[in-house]
């Protein structure tokens, strides 16, 4: 057995650590705006939350369609303990996760045989880089209205993706937006991500209407670590880290 030197243990540690922090400051920012939250595994939940509100149901989240266990969604309550947000992971581990799962609509039916591809997609676009190994995949974001502009949409992907990190050791993260919202800044200022790349024309499950440009957001898991340690700069919902709360090298990230 491989040992695992001294340097690279401390590397290790000190990322955990970072995370660790993370995840309580973001954690206390939802409390201090005088909500509750938690990580949840019982997807029906989800499914039913999302349908009382006449969201659309994300296949990739519907436990009739997939078992869910490298999953979780987080949940945010008022003090009442009714949900006013949530938002989804799931883990994926593939040499190429474009080619297995997106390509061939794995991401979204499993039990069910796949759509026929001309129904829902046109060519999938090349990306400048194959995602592979621990790639995680988020989606399922609704906030109630009377909630949003408080920066929920913010802490939602960010405490999901340092979770995935502290727990998965994710490579890549990813997700799933239309051309509305890709055109916006909210993939960039509000998740995090520091791009958006198109990857076919189409139309996600549960729209309906003529094929769009659908894109695709996605970081690296260094990426992910330095947006993190980004979150006390950020220009309109700026989260403290504390004064220990120091980015590892990216030496450290891997």
């Amino acid at each position: 057995m491989a040992e695992t030197s001294p340097v690279a243990t401390q590397q290790i540690d000190g990322t955990h650590l970072f995370l660790q922090s993370c995840i309580d400051r973001l954690t206390d920012a939802v409390h201090q705006r005088g909500m509750n939250i938690s990580i949840e595994h019982d997807f029906s939940e989800l499914k039913n939350h999302l349908a009382s509100q006449s969201a659309v149901i994300n296949p990739s989240f519907d436990p009739d369609e997939h078992e869910l266990d490298d999953a979780f969604w987080l949940r945010i309550s008022d003090p009442g303990n009714r949900t006013i947000a949530c938002h989804a992971e799931r883990i994926y581990r593939s040499p190429d996760f474009i080619a297995d799962y997106l390509e061939t609509g794995r991401l979204w039916w499993h039990r069910k045989n796949p759509r026929p591809i001309a129904e829902w997609r046109s060519e999938i676009s090349p990306l400048p880089i194959q995602l592979s190994g621990v790639v995680a995949y988020a989606g399922s974001m609704l906030i109630a209205k009377p909630h949003r502009g408080q920066g929920l949409s913010l802490i939602l992907p960010y405490l999901s993706r340092a979770l995935c990190l502290r727990n998965y050791q994710s490579d890549f993260h990813t997700g799933l937006v239309r051309q509305s919202l890709a055109s916006s800044t909210v993939p960039i200022h509000n998740y995090g991500f520091p791009r958006t790349s198109p990857i076919f024309r189409g139309l996600l499950p549960g729209v309906e209407g003529e094929f769009e440009q659908i894109h695709l957001c996605w970081l690296t898991r260094d990426e992910g670590i330095r947006r993190l340690a980004e979150l006390p700069r950020h220009p309109k919902f700026p989260i403290p880290l504390g004064s220990r709360s120091t980015a590892p090298s990216s030496a450290a990230l891997h």
